[in-house]
């Protein structure tokens, strides 16, 4: 039974990756090339998708929100 939760929930946490990475290339596709430029994405690493790096979002660090 645990061995079924464990896979639900990699499956789900996969699936919700896939749909954030998914939504964000939509979103940047839309920003004009200067912007993108600004971010640091290509044109061409937001068509293959190679545009964020993983250690880069993991260390982000947000600020207080109180």
């Amino acid at each position: 039974m645990k061995n079924i939760f464990t896979s639900l929930k990699e499956f789900a946490s996969r699936s919700f990756e896939a749909i954030a990475i998914a939504r964000t290339r939509e979103a940047l596709n839309h920003l004009p090339d200067q912007e993108l430029k600004a971010l640091g994405i290509t044109r061409n690493a937001l068509k293959t998708g190679n545009f964020y790096s993983v250690n880069k979002v993991l260390d982000f660090r947000t600020g207080n929100v109180n």
